[in-house]
């Protein structure tokens, strides 16, 4: 009878090679705010909002408004760095949490002219898509640490 040594079965027996590994492409895309809410109450806060945003000014950041979702609110600040309003929207529906800068009075204008009733705001990279029924747009957003 003869003995074989683990070595010498392990060298003999064939080792099923692990499986080919899919191609997968990294996920570069920046994902950030989600949010469903009413029209009316939305447009409510941005007129708030633009009366104290100035329509011309030498800091053009200041042209903005700047939405923040929390977990189930939104909310909307404006200043002209003499004065400032926040303005709070309850009852929301937030997907994903965090803040969007986007021009006050395109969104305001855009906002108004939507009939849906419901909008959807989402903010990927450095746009943030508005969207009602079947009538939608995207804002360039500005950095919201500015």
């Amino acid at each position: 009878m003869m003995i074989r040594s683990n070595e010498d079965i392990r060298a003999r027996s064939p080792v099923p090679s692990p499986p080919p590994k899919p191609h997968s492409t990294p996920h570069t895309e920046v994902l950030g705010m989600k949010v469903i809410c009413d029209r009316e109450k939305l447009g409510e806060g941005l007129a708030v909002v633009n009366n104290v945003i100035p329509g011309k000014s030498t800091k053009p950041a200041l042209e903005n408004v700047c939405l923040v979702a929390t977990d189930n609110a939104l909310e909307l600040v404006g200043t002209d760095l003499e004065c400032s309003v926040r303005y709070r929207i309850d009852d929301v529906k937030v997907g994903e949490p965090g803040p969007a800068v986007v021009p006050a009075r395109v969104t305001l204008d855009f906002v108004r002219d939507l009939s849906s009733e419901e909008i959807s705001l989402q903010t990927r990279e450095n746009t943030c898509r508005i969207a009602g029924g079947e009538d939608a747009c995207e804002l360039v957003t500005s950095d919201p640490d500015e």
